[in-house]
Formats: structure tokens, C-alpha cells, sequence
């Protein structure tokens, strides 16, 4: 699998080296199997979520899925995505450096927390997609992103 996400996140993400944290959790390689389980965390709770981890993360089957999954999300965000979860591994944080990297961690974490906890109160409310594209379109939270990666 690494042979196949490397270096298409490296070309994506436009960094060499790509920082990559794996989560192999119980829940998160749960939250991988299919898409049914990956619907829980498949979108945004907060504009933090939106500026340190991306809209959503992606989901695939296998290695080969990636090519197709990361044109997708880019065509339909402008971005390449930062997490990756794929069935029966886990899931990929990617930065283009160690601290962005941590960022996307600390976020999609959070995001399983809120998808994990809201299933007793009637499950995942995401943000709305006005929302989301107001805050991936704003300029004070690509200013706020830009300074937070120190780029």
C-alpha cells in the first residue's frame, strides 16, 4: 500500500519528503471497511476540521484505488486530501511536514471521537455544504492555515 500512496502523495501534496502519520486503532480500521462504516467521518464538524485535516477524508479498497480517489477529492475540493483510511489497515494522516502532519492527526482524531460519541445521540451532524465551501473558500482561514504550517 505505502508503495502506491508515497509517491502519489509526494507528487500531490508537491513535498518530498510526505509526512505520514498511520493510525491502526480498532475504530479507525472499523471506520475503513466499507463505506457504509466510513460515512461517519466522510465530511467536516468544524471549520478546524476543514483548515488542519481537509473537508473529508478518502476511503479506498486497495493501493489501486488511490490514483482515482485522490483525482476525485482534488477535483472536488481544489485539494489533495490529507487523510486516508483504507479497508482492513487504517488510516494515513499526510502533512508536507512533521507539524502538518500532527495537525491532521490531532483533527481526524477529534472527527472519530465526534462521529464515535454521536452515535448515542442520534449520530453525525456535519457541517453544512454552504458552510464548508464559505470556510474553504475564506480567506482569513487560508491565511490562518498558511501561518499555522509555516509556509
Amino acid at each position: 500500500f505505502l508503495d502506491v500512496l508515497e509517491p502519489l502523495a509526494r507528487q500531490r501534496l508537491g513535498a518530498d519528503p510526505v509526512f505520514a502519520i498511520r493510525c491502526t486503532e480498532k475504530t479507525i480500521v472499523g471506520l475503513a471497511a466499507d463505506d457504509r462504516a466510513f460515512g461517519v467521518v466522510n465530511s467536516a464538524f468544524s471549520p478546524d476540521h476543514i483548515v488542519y485535516m481537509g473537508v473529508a477524508p478518502i476511503r479506498v479498497d486497495k493501493a489501486a484505488d488511490l490514483p482515482k480517489a485522490f483525482d476525485e477529492y482534488q477535483a472536488k475540493y481544489g485539494k489533495p486530501p490529507r487523510v486516508v483510511l483504507a479497508k482492513g489497515l487504517g488510516a494515513w494522516c499526510l502533512g508536507t511536514s512533521e507539524k502538518t502532519a500532527g495537525q491532521a492527526h490531532l483533527l481526524f482524531l477529534d472527527q472519530v471521537k465526534i462521529a464515535v460519541t454521536s452515535a448515542s445521540f442520534g449520530g453525525p451532524l456535519f457541517m453544512g455544504k454552504e458552510f464548508i465551501d464559505f470556510i474553504r473558500n475564506w480567506e482569513v482561514e487560508a491565511y490562518r492555515s498558511k501561518v499555522s504550517s509555516g509556509t
